[in-house]
């Protein structure tokens, strides 16, 4: 007679572990699996997906779970630098609702749904414009857009996305919501699809949520160069959304680099030799 039900939150969602790392993790090059605020961190083979899974539920006592989205060579003796990485593959849309005298806090739902507002826009402007699909992420306290890419890791493609980034901003920033304008970074990392995200006090006002994919294309394109320099030269104030012909047939990308990358990866095998690096607490941006 006095059993209670408790809500447990320190666990995972393995299968949408799984499907998420499946969709964002290179098999053919390593990732960081990174806890915050303690900055723990393993760096493991993307074909392992059973000891990427292990690490993130290792990691899901914390306030949030992330991984690396770009990928690199191989395993190192310190955390990862923007340096090491060997190309980008993702380019991340995150508008944040603001929490006015809340910053250590989760969103409350009123202010979850004007980010959903503002996200929704933005893919659907990228979209007129010829952008394919990205996969779209409720990332706990507020939604994403992940676009696939294939840029070398350089200085022109951190400023094309930089700049991207600020024309976004000074079109669909509202006073309740703004875009990061800092997520260009090549080592950028972000919360992992099917783990909790706790910030500040679950409360019911502002209650901890679990990261999710929201959707996913049926076919995952890469967003072309072109597309990307467009974006990037237009003019930094705000103008009327054109209504864009329909999107052309997809053209030879210049920057594609030649190193085996797959829309989505089959599965990974878990019984390849585990191959992991931990040490002191990694730098981190913000969550």
């Amino acid at each position: 007679p006095w059993t209670m039900t408790v809500l447990r939150t320190d666990s995972i969602d393995e299968p949408e572990v799984r499907r998420a790392l499946s969709m964002f993790v290179d098999p053919t090059h390593h990732v960081q699996i990174q806890s915050l605020p303690s900055g723990r961190w393993k760096q493991i083979p993307g074909r392992d997906l059973g000891e990427l899974v292990r690490a993130v539920s290792d990691f899901s006592d914390e306030k949030g779970v992330y991984l690396s989205l770009n990928p690199f060579a191989g395993a190192l003796e310190r955390p990862l630098r923007s340096s090491d990485i060997s190309c980008r593959r993702w380019f991340l849309i995150d508008p944040d609702a603001i929490k006015p005298g809340e910053k250590d806090a989760s969103t409350t739902d009123a202010e979850k749904e004007q980010s959903r507002i503002v996200t929704e826009a933005v893919r659907d402007f990228l979209r007129a414009r010829g952008w394919p699909d990205p996969i779209f992420v409720d990332s706990g306290n507020n939604w994403q857009l992940l676009y696939r890419v294939d840029f070398p890791n350089d200085k022109l493609s951190q400023q094309l996305l930089s700049k991207s980034l600020k024309v976004l901003g000074e079109r669909f920033d509202t006073p309740g919501v703004k875009l990061d304008k800092g997520v260009h970074d090549a080592k950028r990392i972000c919360k992992i699809p099917g783990t909790m995200v706790r910030k500040g006090e679950n409360t019911a006002e502002r209650p901890w949520r679990m990261a999710r994919l929201i959707s996913v294309p049926v076919a995952l394109t890469a967003v072309s160069a072109e597309l990307i320099k467009e974006l990037a030269g237009l003019p930094l104030e705000a103008e009327a959304i054109a209504t864009a012909a329909p999107p052309s047939p997809p053209t030879v990308n210049p920057w594609a680099v030649p190193v085996g990358a797959r829309s989505q990866p089959p599965a990974a095998q878990s019984h390849f030799p585990r191959q992991t690096g931990s040490g002191a607490p990694a730098p981190h941006p913000s969550p």
